[in-house]
């Protein structure tokens, strides 16, 4: 994952007088952090820190923290399923 900044982006949200630009940045911020977040709740578990610890530092609950784990796990495991090819052993 490249972990540099999107410096660009916010310059984009900042221009007024491109509003449906700035639109377009926001959501590719929104798409930025949301992978930042998941990498570094993944790297946090790896280095010890419980689902309380990430829940406090990102202000949100333990059970959002454990949701979020979750459904990086199931992302994970489909794309090791999709890795594997179609199965040819059926007809």
């Amino acid at each position: 994952m490249d972990t540099r900044f999107p410096r660009s982006l916010v310059r984009r949200v900042e221009a007024t007088d491109l509003p449906l630009s700035a639109l377009e940045a926001v959501r590719e911020l929104r798409e930025y952090l949301e992978a930042v977040e998941q990498d570094r709740i993944v790297r946090a578990r790896a280095l010890g820190a419980s689902p309380t610890d990430i829940a406090r530092a990102l202000g949100i609950t333990r059970q959002a923290v454990h949701n979020r784990l979750n459904a990086l796990l199931r992302r994970d495991a489909e794309m090791v399923d999709l890795s594997r090819g179609p199965d040819r052993t059926q007809p």
